[in-house]
């Protein structure tokens, strides 16, 4: 419970962190700069433990993680929360758990009953009402989708990824993906660096080293110990929290206020979630 308390801690910083980075650099560094430092941790990793490398078939699954992990989702929270706060953000993301379920169907044989597509839709409801009450009708089209898609992306990795973590570890699996994906991301984040020079602060150059070592490896490590030790159907459940503790680092962090309905709306999406990963089973 530990280990997995630890990796969700971590987790719920990584859009409050976002929004930091942002101060500094543009959405691009942010976003594709933080995989490009992880890729540089994680290959030597592997390396010195001397992990399996996949085969050409779980390659094709790595790669759609690494392509998420690594370029979807960064790229598009990164988008929408130049132009949303945190805490907006981290409603959305909180139905990533039903996501991933649903997106992991086709790779099992899981039929969930009515009452998790009931509890799935409504937590959907939920924060797409949020996103109307707040901003109404014409401001729902950009930021929010962008929200949507990052969610989806990150739901597909961890679809993905499930399908390989039991032949190649959990991981190491998120270690392969960073390594695969940093040939591409290292040359677009130099030449964007010596393109823009950001007078980046000492916050922002932060932000980023944190997301890119503890996010996106450290978190992931102790997470998935967690899911081996104590049981994923147990420590999963912890996931619940991981949007409210954004909003909370959200405010605290980064000054964002917290009106009621966000905070409803929080609590409501997550107790729907919690309805949904019940019935699933």
């Amino acid at each position: 419970m530990l280990w997995g308390a630890a990796g969700v801690l971590t987790f719920s910083l990584t859009l409050p962190l976002t929004r930091v980075a942002l101060v500094g650099f543009d959405p691009l560094v942010v976003a594709l700069g933080r995989s490009a430092i992880a890729g540089l941790l994680a290959l030597p990793l592997l390396l010195l433990t001397r992990q399996p490398r996949p085969s050409r078939g779980q390659w094709r699954h790595v790669a759609v993680v690494a392509a998420c992990i690594t370029l979807g989702f960064p790229l598009l929270s990164s988008w929408a929360l130049a132009r949303v706060p945190a805490s907006h953000g981290a409603v959305f993301l909180a139905l990533l758990p039903v996501a991933t379920a649903v997106l992991s169907l086709r790779h099992t044989r899981a039929r969930p009953g009515a009452l998790f597509w009931a509890a799935a839709g409504a937590g959907a409801l939920v924060v797409m009402g949020y996103a109307v009450l707040v901003r109404g009708f014409d401001g729902v089209h950009r930021a929010d989708l962008m929200l949507v898609a990052a969610m989806l992306c990150g739901a597909l990795a961890y679809a993905e990824g499930s399908v390989v973590t039991p032949h190649l570890g959990s991981w190491q699996v998120t270690c392969w993906a960073l390594a695969l994906a940093l040939p591409v991301l290292a040359p677009v984040v130099l030449t964007d660096l010596v393109l823009t020079r950001p007078q980046a602060p000492l916050s922002a150059w932060a932000a980023l080293l944190w997301m890119a070592a503890v996010g996106m490896i450290g978190g992931f490590v102790a997470w998935y110990h967690a899911l081996r030790t104590g049981g994923v159907a147990r420590i999963s459940q912890l996931q619940l929290v991981q949007p409210l503790l954004a909003i909370a680092w959200s405010s605290v962090l980064l000054g964002e206020s917290v009106p009621a309905s966000l905070l409803l709306t929080g609590v409501l999406t997550v107790a729907c979630v919690a309805v949904a990963q019940r019935a699933k089973g």
